[in-house]
């Protein structure tokens, strides 16, 4: 900034100079000198304004930088603000123009975010420019710009909350989702052959149904105590190296159409569609509440299907693709009346938990309390199929 303005007032000099030159010899100016001064004397005239401008960005700048090393966030919200407004062209400048590349939906839930943060008298988290929403893929058509418009955007923090909104945000769960499937879901694939464990426990005086219980019971238990331990882990990690977070800092959940034409409607509604912000907490809990549901009837899919195979690769692999399949018809805009009603809608916790998807199909019935009850209850039909199967199977080999 201070090279800018450097640059800017070296130009005027040159300007000034010559503007001098040609009004010593006033009466004596061809027609060109004469347009040439016209000209100089515009010029300098949008030059100073740009130069003061660019002095109270300098002076701003160095305000921000004081704001932020003293923990005075009001004052530090307060020029991102004026930024935000500055760039979609709510604040004019005379002979200053900025061409706003983000939506207005962005735009507007960027300043709503930092008035809320003020409010609550929140740390900052960087960057604070603007937030990412969906919106602004149409302004970003080649992929990598819009992925690099991602990673710009993206907030990053060491606080504990942080860590747990990162990973469910990111789509890093899905190594952990993977992981845990691979480990407890290949069921009776994996207790299959000659001296296997079922072999042995079909010839004492157990049920098939008992069998069938403990087997998924086990594998329940231990999945859900390792995602707790993950995530408990994630929680300390994060404690320990910075803090605990803010329960309340602000999420960014979208609204759908038909919510923002109830009459009751609060949010905030821009020109692509409405939003309002759920505590880091709540968005949290619900995040990890649906995931734990998602585990759960994945678990039970796997285990069923792990009847059907004598190999574990065939096992495992047509879950995978089971799932896969099933998530991409399910969010397919066609299928968008009838998506809340899949159990596989729900695999992507974190855009569930902030309205995206529901707010992408226009389907207000995609939320948390949904999924997670479509989940438990595909879980138990899931269950239900594989004791009826294991019951009137032969005996496993």
């Amino acid at each position: 900034m201070e090279k800018i303005v450097e640059n800017d007032t070296h130009r005027l000099e040159e300007r000034f100079d010559r503007l001098a030159e040609l009004e010593n010899k006033d009466s004596s100016l061809n027609d060109e000198e004469k347009i040439q001064l016209d000209s100089l004397r515009i010029a300098i005239s949008n030059i100073e304004s740009l130069a003061d401008h660019q002095q109270l960005m300098l002076k701003q700048s160095k305000e921000v930088l004081s704001s932020y090393l003293e923990e005075d966030w009001p004052s530090f919200y307060e020029y991102w603000i004026y930024q935000n407004r500055l760039w979609n062209g709510e604040i004019k400048i005379k002979n200053v123009h900025y061409q706003s590349s983000i939506s207005s939906f962005t735009s507007k839930a960027s300043i709503a975010e930092k008035e809320l943060l003020t409010k609550r008298n929140l740390k900052a988290i960087l960057p604070s420019e603007y937030l990412y929403t969906f919106y602004d893929d149409a302004y970003f058509p080649n992929p990598l710009d819009r992925l690099e418009q991602q990673r710009n955007t993206q907030k990053l923090d060491n606080t504990a909350l942080f860590y747990l909104y990162i990973f469910f945000n990111s789509y890093s769960y899905l190594f952990l989702l993977g992981i845990l499937v691979f480990l407890f879901g290949a069921g009776f694939t994996s207790e299959k052959g000659k001296k296997s464990t079922l072999n042995l426990l079909e010839t004492q005086p157990l049920s098939r149904y008992k069998i069938y219980l403990g087997k998924y019971g086990i594998s329940i238990m231990l999945t859900l105590t390792i995602t707790v331990g993950c995530i408990l882990f994630m929680t300390v990690l994060g404690t320990i190296g910075d803090r605990f977070g803010d329960w309340a800092y602000p999420i960014l959940h979208y609204d759908t159409p038909d919510m923002i034409d109830l009459t009751n409607y609060t949010g905030i509604i821009a020109q692509e569609g409405g939003f309002h912000f759920i505590d880091m907490g709540k968005y949290l809990l619900e995040t990890i509440l649906l995931f734990m549901s998602v585990l759960l009837f994945l678990i039970s899919c796997s285990i069923f299907v792990s009847l059907i195979f004598n190999n574990m690769i065939s096992s495992l692999a047509l879950t995978l693709f089971l799932t896969i399949g099933g998530y991409f018809a399910s969010i397919h805009l066609q299928a968008g009346s009838f998506a809340h009603l899949s159990p596989f809608t729900y695999i992507n916790v974190g855009k569930i938990a902030n309205g995206e998807i529901a707010t992408i199909l226009n389907n207000s019935s995609i939320q948390i309390w949904t999924g997670v009850s479509v989940l438990l209850v595909s879980s138990v039909i899931s269950l239900l199929f594989g004791i009826v199967w294991y019951q009137k199977k032969k005996r496993i080999r």
